[in-house]
């Protein structure tokens, strides 16, 4: 798979996910957000000044990942009725 194509690759995840409970989705979310958090927060302090390579790693792929995606998951959550 070509990991540049993001759009791709989220309709992979998401198509693998899609039998998956609601619940168990939300509890996946809940755990790898709190590894993410625990691996940040165990980082020296000097790693994650602005512009070094955690910091970028930190808000693409934490912050502004979750920014991307959050208007899509209201509406889906709107029109699954959750």
């Amino acid at each position: 798979m070509d990991y540049s194509d993001f759009d791709a690759w989220n309709a992979r995840w998401a198509e693998a996910a899609r039998q998956t409970p609601v619940a168990a989705v939300e509890q996946e979310l809940a755990d790898s957000f709190a590894r993410f958090r625990q691996a940040v927060t165990a980082l020296p302090e000097n790693r994650l000044a602005q512009g070094r390579t955690a910091d970028k790693i930190i808000h693409e792929v934490g912050m502004n990942h979750y920014r991307h995606h959050a208007g899509q998951i209201r509406a889906w959550r709107e029109r699954e009725g959750l």
